[in-house]
């Protein structure tokens, strides 16, 4: 091919004029047809939580550089994008995005803009330099005057080759323009990269004309098309009409543009191409109507194919004839190393796409079929005015999709309406706030919910379990930290802004020397907690809407002293508003039988743990304790309930004075007296009284003490305990109930000790048969996998249910950490990916939680037939196993805390430059919650105040997430012994862990070259001991298959 022939011996300048023209013509046309469909809305166009046009651009305190950059930031997405991402027009009319995960990360601004300059920009521009040269090396359509007979005079597979590439070059020329403008916006005027997801999807995979026009192709003009003549045809001929009219609308836009280019009249080869692919759509549905088929699969693509190639053929003429092949591309000089720019360009794209390609294949934990769009992810503090953050549009309704005419078509749950609710209450008189804070924990301060309390998933569509909505009158944030920062983006529509807690601020735009010039120190600063949010991101005078039931007490005295400075205020508001929002479908509180827990399981009496409870009011002088956590109510009375899936606690409140103990509770709770083994089981002294008095009774008892007396409650209470006492008679103190309930007795660590060894033998049997289906070829999904699990566990003694959702996952959704498969969704567990299972059970002696990391090619046997783990994969899962190890055989004096050796599990990774954004251990409850305080090891403060003693059980967990390919945790129930060690020093007493976990860990995955001799005695002596305590168990349970695969591990 002629790659360096000059541009001036094919067109004489005289010739340039037309070919030139039709580019800005191209671009006027859509501006123009643009701009009259915005004029025609009186109220103008609003970005979403804007109530006049511009309304974020008035901000008195910015600069006029920076309304500058929002304005031609604006103007550009309108221009070009036009897709309304982030804009009224944008949500609710059936958008279909191309799915950003599968096309270029978005997580990161820098990867964002090197991806999409050196693979999509680069990579446009040389399909259309290609094919402009091989254009020009055909005389009928690159001489300086072609002919259309000159043109019909081609060979028959020219004259189909040549007008197919047409389609190609147009579609790549849009593409090209689109990501210059994405980059721009992008980096220099601080866009997320989220809100340019790519133009087109696959059109060559398109197995439909239908499939071809309404979501493959892209979709910039697809608004004004239908408003124009596709919903008035629609009014007099129905779906038929709609399309006809629609195409026939492009017909006419593309004809604009050759009247711009010089060409009067209707051109009519123009019109009959968009007007056949109408007909060719209708026909698609008479073919269903009449079959019962869909147009699909391979033919329905050769069909797709061969109907564009045929009806395109008096389209491509005109253009090319108007001088297309000669001016796709500004002239080309004739440069001695054109050849080998071209040679450079094709290897930067080769190199950025083997680097991203791991990164970008897998960003979504579910199925890649099921993406629409992807949320916008706040990755860092760099803050604007709210408004002008992207959020990605929901798809909802398609005009062209026959299969979602009229019904949603994305999965995720639209916020939309919910929203538009809560703020009209938000503005009501007797209401009257500008923000509204709709924390994760119910009215007990619990971590996992009932159903009907659930109130943050119902409003956000974010279920995690720990998570804060801060809602404005025209933003809605969701704050949450590492664990959910994927499954936030993945639930929430576009009408929320993830806030990432803990992220550092955008380094990429310190990066930009112009970047002072219109960006302030908000831009660059750390995300904020929720709480610091209020104060430091929300103007002056703002009043911030809460219900008190659900706010910790302590959390509000803080808030509240940090809005004073700023003049907001703090408004405990006496009814939820989202429930108000909610009222029509929200489930009714569970009030499910309490039964008891015998002595034999709890190990003391719940009239001895009251007693202890008296000691303390005596020892602290006070005249009473509220005890409002639900696991502190259980374990004080030594009941058990059901009303919270996976946690064996009910709904009551208990009051413990000198003299006597009252439970507020749903008295039907407990009125089948059968229920209670022994009628003595509750202390003598017991007052029963129903759970909604409970408020009412608190503000009886503060007005009834005297000055001096003091009534002491939790530092987990809410502010509406410490209200209706009186904030002068609550004397706020870390829960002694939650002290005592730490350290297990010796009849509750025997019981851990047995329900582990019942539960190792559980997850031998799982794994033995998981490996002997995948070897066997049988497909199983993450969900059917999990529930093999259960099966197992439900066969064992004392089982009393899983005490959370098994987190049984695949590949790359093993780096979402709190992953939880979707029955409908989920993907196939496969041989050749890290396989994660988190998981636990309940029984009445304890509560066992098990997890390792398993690869399904687990065995000498099996390894060549399913292939090895990556170096990557075994590199990171040895770094995790050391801290694992190190957490496990560590010994530290009397009085150490979680927070001082937390390090020892990240040491490992953090030679590496690996780390993990969770912390490494928490507290477990005795057939109570999973997170139990107030032990843990983290990094974080609150691990600092309390020291781990004899009796505590706590997890140990590290873990390692490469988010899109995998995740690694191994975690054990370790319980605080004391240690026997050869001195003393300073008579403290020394403490280790026993580990009670028995479950193998996979040598196929460790390095042993990474490890100090130690540690791998470590692992032999561990594996020793799980065979020597397990195989008897399975022996009895006569499966074979488990002992085999039991003593392979």
């Amino acid at each position: 091919m002629a790659w360096n022939v000059p541009f001036s011996e094919y067109i004489p300048a005289t010739t340039l004029k037309h070919g030139y023209d039709l580019h800005p013509a191209t671009t006027g046309a859509l501006f123009i047809l643009r701009a009259l469909e915005y004029s025609l809305v009186s109220a103008g166009r609003l970005k979403l939580g804007e109530r006049v046009p511009g309304e974020h651009h008035l901000d008195p305190k910015a600069s006029v550089a920076q309304k500058l950059a929002w304005g031609l930031s604006d103007s550009i997405e309108l221009c070009v994008s036009q897709r309304g991402i982030g804009w009224d027009f944008g949500t609710g009319e059936g958008l279909r995005l191309p799915p950003m995960q599968t096309s270029r990360p978005i997580h990161d601004r820098f990867v964002w803009l090197r991806t999409t300059l050196l693979r999509d920009v680069l990579v446009n521009y040389l399909v259309v330099d290609i094919i402009n040269t091989w254009w020009r090396t055909i005389p009928q359509i690159s001489s300086p005057l072609p002919s259309e007979k000159a043109f019909h005079e081609l060979p028959i597979s020219l004259r189909y080759a040549v007008p197919g590439t047409v389609m190609v070059v147009v579609a790549t020329y849009m593409s090209l323009g689109y990501e210059v403008a994405a980059v721009l916006d992008v980096a220099l005027l601080g866009r997320e990269p989220s809100a340019w997801p790519v133009l087109f999807g696959e059109p060559w995979k398109a197995q439909s004309l239908h499939d071809l026009w309404a979501k493959e192709w892209h979709q910039l003009s697809r608004r004004t098309f239908l408003y124009s003549l596709g919903y008035p045809l629609r009014a007099l001929f129905g779906t038929p009409g709609m399309m006809m009219g629609a195409f026939t609308a492009s017909g006419l836009y593309h004809n604009l543009m050759l009247i711009g280019d010089g060409q009067p009249g209707l051109d009519i080869p123009t019109m009959s191409f968009f007007v056949a692919q109408g007909f060719g759509v209708i026909f698609e549905r008479l073919f269903r109507q009449i079959t019962g088929r869909k147009v699909e699969g391979l033919l329905g693509n050769l069909w797709v194919i061969a109907f564009l190639l045929i009806t395109v053929q008096p389209f491509a003429t005109v253009w090319i004839n108007r001088g297309l092949p000669r001016t796709t591309l500004p002239k080309h000089p004739d440069l001695p190393g054109q050849g080998h720019t071209r040679a450079i360009y094709v290897g930067a794209y080769t190199t950025s796409w083997r680097h991203d390609r791991q990164y970008i294949s897998s960003i979504s934990p579910v199925k890649r079929s099921h993406l629409i769009s992807s949320p916008s992810l706040v990755t860092s503090g760099f803050s604007r005015p709210a408004s002008f953050r992207h959020k990605s549009t929901t798809a909802t309704t398609n005009p062209f999709d026959e299969t979602d005419m009229g019904k949603g078509a994305n999965a995720k749950v639209s916020t939309t309406e919910r929203l538009a609710a809560l703020r009209e209450l938000m503005a009501k008189p007797e209401y009257n706030v500008d923000v509204y804070i709709v924390p994760s924990e119910d009215q007990h301060s619990s971590e996992y919910l009932a159903d009907c309390d659930a109130r943050r998933a119902f409003i956000s569509g974010f279920n995690g379990s720990a998570g804060c909505a801060v809602i404005t009158r025209g933003e809605a944030y969701m704050f949450t930290d590492g664990r959910y920062f994927l499954q936030a983006a993945e639930q929430m529509d576009h009408n929320w802004t993830l806030m990432k807690h803990g992220m550092p601020g955008n380094t990429f735009l310190r990066r930009l020397w112009f970047a002072e010039w219109y960006l302030t120190k908000a831009h660059f600063a750390d995300v904020p907690t929720w709480q610091e949010f209020l104060s430091k991101n929300l103007p002056d005078n703002t009043r911030i809407g809460i219900d008190p039931t659900l706010i910790v007490a302590v959390d509000a005295k803080t808030i509240k002293d940090a809005l004073t400075p700023k003049k907001s205020e703090l408004v405990s508001l006496p009814t939820n508003l989202v429930d108000l929002v909610w009222a029509g479908s929200r489930p009714s509180r569970p009030a499910n039988k309490v039964f008891p827990l015998a002595v034999k399981y709890s190990g003391q009496s719940s009239e001895e743990k009251i007693s202890k409870l008296r000691q303390e009011l005596a020892k602290q002088k006070a005249a009473a304790m509220v005890v409002n956590m639900l696991d502190e109510v259980a374990w004080l009375f030594n009941l058990r309930g059901s009303d919270i899936d996976f946690n064996p606690v009910f709904f009551a409140y208990a009051l413990v004075t000198p003299t006597k103990v009252i439970l507020y509770i749903n008295p039907a709770q407990l009125s089948d007296a059968k229920s209670l083994d022994d009628p003595k089981h509750l202390s003598p002294d017991l007052e029963i009284r129903p759970y909604d008095t409970f408020f009412d009774e608190l503000r009886a008892l503060g007005a009834s003490l005297g000055e001096n007396e003091k009534v002491l409650v939790g530092s987990r209470a809410s502010l509406a305990v410490v209200s209706a006492l009186g904030e002068k008679k609550a004397q706020v103190v870390r829960s002694p109930v939650a002290d005592e309930k730490a350290l297990k007795n010796d009849t509750e660590v025997e019981g851990f000790r047995q329900c582990h060894l019942r539960d190792g033998a559980a997850l031998a049997r799982y794994f033995a048969w998981l490996e002997e289906q995948l070897n066997l070829g049988v497909e199983l999904s993450e969900s059917q996998a999990a529930d093999q699990l259960e099966k197992y566990r439900s066969e064992g003694d004392l089982f009393k249910g899983l005490s959370f959702t098994t987190i049984s996952s695949t590949g790359p959704n093993g780096a979402i950490i709190h992953y939880s498969p979707d029955p409908q969704t989920c993907a196939i567990v496969l041989k050749d990916q890290m396989y994660l299972c988190d998981s636990g059970g309940l029984s009445t002696d304890g509560r066992t939680i098990p997890r390792r990391n398993d690869r399904r090619n687990a065995n000498m046997a099996v390894i060549q037939h399913f292939g090895e783990p990556t170096p990557e994969e075994k590199r990171a899962f040895t770094r995790v196993l050391q801290g694992h190890i190190a957490i496990d055989t560590a010994v530290f004096p009397n009085g150490t805390t979680g927070y001082i050796i937390d390090a020892f599990a990240r040491r490992a990774l953090w030679q590496e430059g690996l780390d993990y954004r969770h912390g490494t251990g928490h507290g477990v409850g005795h057939f109570l919650n999973v997170h139990e305080g107030p032990q843990g090891i983290s990094m974080r403060p609150s691990s600092n105040e309390t020291p781990l003693k004899k009796g505590m059980t706590v997890s140990n967990e590290p873990g390692y997430y490469a988010d899109g390919k995998f995740g690694i945790r191994i975690e054990s129930i370790v319980i605080v012994q004391d240690a026997q060690t050869p001195n003393n020093f300073g008579s403290k007493g020394y403490l280790r862990f026993e580990n009670v976990t028995m479950c193998p860990i996979h040598t196929k995955l460790v390095d042993p070259a990474l490890m100090a001799p130690q540690e791998v005695r470590w692992l032999d002596d561990y594996h020793a001991e799980v065979l020597r305590k397990i195989r008897p168990l399975l022996e009895a349970k006569g499966d074979v298959r488990a002992v085999k695969w039991l003593e392979k591990e």
